[in-house]
């Protein structure tokens, strides 16, 4: 039986912020800045999120509001991704997101689920629902597939919100379990939604994979209380799929 009062095992603010850094960069870096995807499929790639152009001192301010005021702006997806094709422009909103710590308690099933905060996650839901082109991409360093890619939709959600108290600092942190099984791989995406073969994205993929697995902030860590804490046998990638791994 799944423990529903077990707690996500987040990283501290600063690290959250550089693990999804070190993500962005590798995606920028070796896909997206790529000749193959930027001159050869006209793709452009643009910083989207507040942290762009809202200072420290507010962003900090605005993680202690509620309202829909402030979750427009603490929300807004990392990246504006546009494509420039056959003089026609295509674009969509990229919100990165990083998935390093199995839930231990979901047992077998542990490689296949995320969590993901509630507030934003409602938030994306009624973006979806109002029209919006907005997509999460997905790195989990213990999932078969480690580049998922998907427009969000609530047949993800693995049971109801999971509420956590406020801590001292009236911070809240609800959260959903998901299925990382609900979202497509990120270079079948690319191939449905732009056009992008996955012949031509597979060698792009490897070599930010590669890149992944050499950056210490994007590896897999165990809760203390799993049974694979403190084990080399369950790492990063140890299960990848092979497509995924240099040969």
């Amino acid at each position: 039986m799944v423990n529903q009062n077990e707690q996500p095992q987040r990283p501290g603010n600063a690290a959250r912020v550089a693990q999804a850094e070190s993500f962005v960069n590798i995606m920028l870096q070796h896909y997206w800045t790529s000749e193959t995807v930027a001159q050869g499929h006209g793709f452009q790639h643009e910083p989207h999120g507040y942290e762009h152009d809202v200072p420290a001192h507010e962003r900090d301010q605005l993680r202690y509001r509620y309202d829909q005021a402030a979750f427009d702006i603490r929300f807004r997806p990392d990246a504006l991704v546009i494509q420039q094709s056959a003089g026609q422009e295509t674009y969509i909103l990229i919100e990165y997101k990083t998935t390093t710590t199995p839930r231990y308690s979901f047992r077998a099933e542990q490689w296949n689920r995320g969590q993901i905060e509630a507030d934003p996650w409602e938030y994306y839901l009624r973006r979806i629902a109002e029209g919006e082109r907005l997509a999460i991409l997905n790195y989990c360093s213990f999932h078969s597939r480690p580049l998922l890619c998907d427009y969000p939709t609530r047949q993800w959600q693995v049971g109801q919100r999971q509420q956590v108290g406020s801590t001292v600092t009236g911070s809240r942190t609800d959260y959903y379990n998901t299925n990382l099984q609900m979202m497509r791989p990120f270079e079948q995406f690319m191939e449905e939604e732009f056009g992008v073969l996955e012949a031509v994205s597979m060698p792009i993929i490897r070599q930010a994979l590669e890149a992944i697995l050499g950056d210490p902030r994007l590896q897999t860590q165990h809760d203390r209380n799993s049974e694979y804490h403190g084990s080399a046998s369950h790492g990063t990638g140890f299960n990848w799929a092979p497509k995924y791994l240099q040969a």
